[in-house]
């Protein structure tokens, strides 16, 4: 064989490494997520992430990639959480809107504000004017849930289902003859809803 066809033939087999090496180095990752209810207020999350080569341009046996679990609150639709199906108690308030017990305060007022008719001149009672100003402006600011522990300390102090609770009434009405008043329970602790009476 000569020198010439040596080296093409080296070459050629130089190519072939690269592009297997190349084809080899592809692959592809997946993380699949599955949810364990943990109690009313969060579930578990479990991520499993697999790393798939792509050998010919189709995904081979894959090996894991690695793991993590965490914590995180429900997301409730309608008292279901919509990843884990965990069905907590529900309240529905005279407007139609279903709250389900353990949600954060600011998401129960939030969905409570954003529902009240525009002419319902509603009232918040149970602590001084200036605290009902303060806790609309947190609701409507999107502020954290964490940061709703101290308004709403301001606000009427009793036990709901064996539970301390601040309690916050809003007085309204769908029209004027027909006035309401509903009290949300918000535990102390968490200022989590623990009923709506």
């Amino acid at each position: 064989m000569s020198k010439n066809a040596i080296r093409i033939l080296c070459a050629a087999l130089a190519l072939i490494l690269v592009l297997c090496a190349a084809a080899l180095a592809e692959s592809e990752t997946k993380t699949y997520t599955t949810y364990e209810q943990l109690d009313a207020l969060k579930h578990t999350v479990y991520e499993e992430t697999w790393i798939y080569p792509i050998v010919n341009g189709v995904p081979g046996s894959g090996k894991p990639g690695g793991d993590n679990v965490y914590e995180e609150p429900h997301a409730f639709v309608n008292g279901v959480c919509v990843k884990c199906g965990y069905a907590a108690e529900t309240f529905t308030n005279a407007m139609g809107v279903v709250l389900a017990k353990g949600m954060p305060a600011a998401d129960a007022l939030k969905q409570v504000f954003a529902a009240m008719p525009a002419n319902a001149n509603m009232k918040i009672v149970g602590a001084a004017a200036n605290e009902g100003d303060e806790l609309v402006k947190l609701v409507n600011n999107a502020a954290k849930p964490d940061t709703f522990t101290t308004p709403l300390a301001a606000f009427t102090a009793e036990t709901v289902d064996n539970v301390p609770c601040n309690i916050v009434t809003l007085n309204y009405a769908d029209d004027e003859d027909n006035p309401i008043t509903e009290n949300y329970a918000f535990s102390t602790a968490d200022t989590t809803l623990v009923k709506l009476y």
